[in-house]
């Protein structure tokens, strides 16, 4: 329900900009977090200092966790714009983003085995949404 909250409060094209940029802000994170890796291994020195060589590894251990954590988030952040996205044209006048938050809840039943239940970028969630320029209706999921 967050993503609704920040879409009928922001917009779709400024919360989808915002989504832009977290992402690649997490994609940049991973990078650097591999070159902290590389770094630290380049940097681990086991015939002079032990204790300088295991501070390294910690350092790089952390560098992984951190790039693995950003990678997911790059990923979900990704994929739920992308998902919200694609449902975000007017079936009528074929405009895109232009559209205002009518309702919003929680998701409805679904079939059992039906595919578009392993897919929520609303987590959950659907809105009921109107377009700016020819007033008609749709849900988005």
């Amino acid at each position: 329900m967050d993503t609704v909250k920040a879409i009928a409060r922001l917009g779709f094209r400024r919360w989808y900009e915002r989504q832009l940029v977290e992402g690649h802000g997490w994609l940049v994170t991973v990078f650097l977090a591999m070159i902290v890796v590389a770094s630290c291994i380049e940097a681990a020195d086991f015939r002079e200092s032990v204790a300088q060589a295991l501070l390294m590894a910690a350092f790089a251990a952390g560098a992984v966790l951190l790039a693995i954590h950003a990678w997911r988030r790059y990923l979900v952040t990704m994929t739920r714009a992308e998902a919200l996205g694609e449902q975000s044209h007017c079936p009528a006048c074929k405009g895109y983003g232009s559209f205002t938050v009518e309702a919003s809840g929680e998701q409805r039943e679904r079939a059992v085995g039906d595919e578009a239940a392993r897919y929520q970028p609303l987590g959950g969630a659907w809105m009921r949404v109107r377009c700016r320029k020819c007033r008609a209706e749709w849900t988005i999921e």
